[in-house]
């Protein structure tokens, strides 16, 4: 329930309450929960959009999915990262690697849906209907959405990393083509 009230403070995700659908067709998605982490009381909604599950498969918000109409988007590994960063550690001049790591939380909760897309991403709870308006973890969507901006927002920060670079050149600057410093999103659901 409290995650329930913060999605809803946050509005992230909407409270339908009464006799009458928020749609007409509504799809509602089983929902469970798991503990946070082996050691907390807390737990964590979870839901199972799938369609590997036998028994849902043809219902499940993830076979509505045409995954031909996705844009693709080339998923970062950590085989490219770790490629990059042997790269780096071989770069002419020596020095050490350094490196920065950011976890985003609910990265995928700051994408909201499109309105017509509102209706396949409901559940029931105890209140009444909760519509989620934003991307949720499990639909098979949603890494791809956000692997698209994480990239655009990867291209403008070294695109105003080259342009403070070249008025401000290394003593020793890169072979052309190359880089002495790389930016690597990983997308980890």
């Amino acid at each position: 329930e409290a995650e329930v009230d913060d999605e809803m403070r946050k509005q992230w995700s909407s409270l339908h309450a009464g006799d009458a659908l928020p749609f007409a067709p509504v799809k509602l998605s089983p929902q469970g929960s798991v503990p946070k982490n082996r050691y907390s009381a807390k737990r964590r909604r979870t839901s199972n959009l799938s369609k590997s599950v036998p028994h849902s498969a043809e219902n499940s918000v993830n076979a509505t999915i045409d995954n031909a109409l996705l844009p693709s988007s080339k998923m970062p590994s950590t085989r490219t990262f770790a490629a990059h960063v042997d790269h780096l550690a071989r770069a002419p001049g020596g020095g050490d690697v350094h490196a920065l790591a950011l976890d985003i939380s609910a990265a995928y909760r700051q994408l909201r849906y499109a309105d017509h897309v509102l209706w396949q991403n409901c559940w029931a709870g105890p209140r009444g209907i909760i519509v989620e308006a934003r991307l949720a973890f499990g639909q098979a969507a949603s890494a791809g959405v956000f692997q698209r901006l994480a990239s655009l927002l990867t291209a403008i920060a070294r695109d105003a990393f080259d342009h403070a670079e070249a008025e401000d050149p290394l003593p020793s600057p890169p072979p052309p083509g190359e880089r002495f410093g790389l930016v690597h999103m990983y997308i980890d659901d």
